[in-house]
């Protein structure tokens, strides 16, 4: 009897140091697996057998497989993840909306000079055909910069909007999977072992989901989580998840607008309540920061063009008829779109009113001075054109460093954050190695113990025989 009992701890202790090989050798064949986390077996002494001389140990028992995870360090880096990501979006979107604003020959702030260094030379010579076709072939050029900024603008908006919506996909598609993955987790859950695997599956699905929205993380007492966004909102509550979608921002429909299927029509989400993620980047982008470019653009466009097409009515022709307008500037859309101002339909060079009003002549040059002046009046918000379209320059210059900073620090706190995680689960094949031969020479000496015992019958059947 003592025999069967040191065969059953020998059978017991060579099954948990081969359970403890299998463990080990999956944690390094998972070493470089995303998302994948250390597993160890979790191992527990067998009730022991009372004896006249006392407890006798029973062996060793395998309790369970268990994961090293670490739930707030696990939290930390997904919420770290989805701010770098936030940046890191508006970064990129910023980056493009810089090169609108060039400068030199390529930039509006040229243009505009060019055209106002055309008029210097009307000044001198208001009859010259040649010099009258200059200023025109000048004006055009700085029509043409309102466009392609206008356009320029127009193709980030149609970016930011293709990628909100490839965003909201993937969003959908793995807030799915997330809820298909809880129903199995449940399940699994009931035998009374946690589903290691399955748990890591979803730690990466929700960890990839905070790479477009920042979560809130509840987990349930059955083993399935719940997942909200912008300040209390359900992604995924249990097996059930809520599609995200891009809708028309109310009052511009050029701009896009998040919003969640939560009842029969879709709620839209304030963008100042998403917190993180990309797509929360690309909304402050479109909202703030191309919003602001716009507007410079604008108003620069509107304020220069006004100024000229009212003094041009200030003045006459060499026919000596009142000046026309040479901007247009269309009443559609409100508000105004640089990319829509064109010339005037058929203003040619003799309709640039560089004559002062009677009683001067109508070859004088008293008007072709007075629009010259207009480079150097304050006519862009208090600035000249030139000053207003270097504050231009610079305030998107200064955004795009600001938002370069902001992503660098966000990037370093969410590596950090990352590697605290996986210094607690994350796989060390040094550390692996050093287990395997650990379990090695415990599978060994297991092995010796049931040889003794083996040995020890043998010797009691040739004890008994006799």
């Amino acid at each position: 009897m003592a025999n069967t009992a040191l065969t059953s701890i020998g059978v017991k202790a060579l099954a948990a140091s081969y359970a403890g090989l299998q463990t080990t050798g999956q944690n390094i064949a998972n070493a470089s697996v995303a998302g994948y986390s250390r597993q160890s077996v979790v191992l527990a002494p067998s009730l022991p057998q009372f004896s006249g001389s006392g407890y006798f140990g029973r062996g060793v028992d395998v309790v369970s497989v268990e994961r090293a995870h670490d739930a707030f360090l696990t939290r930390e880096a997904t919420g770290a993840g989805s701010v770098a990501a936030m940046d890191a979006a508006r970064l990129a979107q910023l980056t493009q909306l810089e090169t609108q604003f060039p400068t030199g020959e390529q930039g509006l702030g040229h243009a505009s000079t060019q055209f106002f260094n055309a008029l210097s030379d009307l000044t001198t010579q208001p009859a010259d055909a040649s010099t009258r076709q200059v200023v025109l072939a000048r004006a055009g050029d700085l029509v043409s910069q309102f466009q392609r900024m206008g356009a320029g603008f127009d193709t980030l908006q149609a970016g930011v909007t293709a990628g909100l919506k490839v965003a909201v996909d993937e969003v959908n598609a793995m807030a799915q999977n997330v809820a298909s993955l809880n129903q199995r987790i449940i399940a699994a859950g009931a035998l009374g072992h946690p589903p290691n695997d399955l748990l890591d599956q979803r730690d990466q699905l929700i960890q990839r989901l905070a790479q477009h929205l920042q979560l809130t993380r509840a987990d349930a007492d059955d083993g399935s989580v719940s997942l909200f966004i912008a300040g209390g909102q359900n992604l995924v509550l249990g097996a059930t998840a809520n599609k995200l979608s891009i809708q028309a921002c109310p009052g511009d429909p050029s701009r896009s607008a998040l919003a969640i299927a939560d009842g029969p029509t879709p709620r839209l989400l304030s963008p100042d309540t998403l917190g993180g993620g990309d797509i929360a980047g690309l909304l402050q982008f479109q909202d703030d920061d191309l919003m602001t470019a716009r507007r410079l653009l604008n108003d620069f466009a509107e304020k220069v063009c006004s100024a000229v097409n009212q003094q041009q009515a200030m003045g006459l022709t060499p026919g000596g008829t009142a000046g026309q307008v040479m901007f247009v500037i269309a009443a559609q859309p409100v508000p105004l779109n640089a990319s829509h101002i064109t010339l005037a339909a058929g203003f040619g060079p003799g309709d640039i009113a560089a004559a002062s009003q009677p009683p001067a002549p109508a070859s004088s040059n008293g008007n072709a001075i007075a629009l010259l002046a207009l480079r150097d009046s304050a006519i862009v918000d208090g600035r000249t054109p030139s000053d207003a379209y270097a504050e231009a320059m610079t305030t998107i210059g200064v955004r795009v460093q600001s938002a370069r900073t902001s992503s660098g620090i966000s990037a370093a706190a969410a590596a950090q954050a990352e590697q605290a995680r996986a210094a607690v689960a994350g796989v060390n094949l040094d550390e692996e190695a050093a287990r395997l031969i650990q379990y090695q020479q415990s599978y060994q000496a297991a092995a010796k113990m049931l040889q003794v015992a083996q040995s020890l019958f043998d010797t009691l059947l040739q004890a008994a025989g006799r």
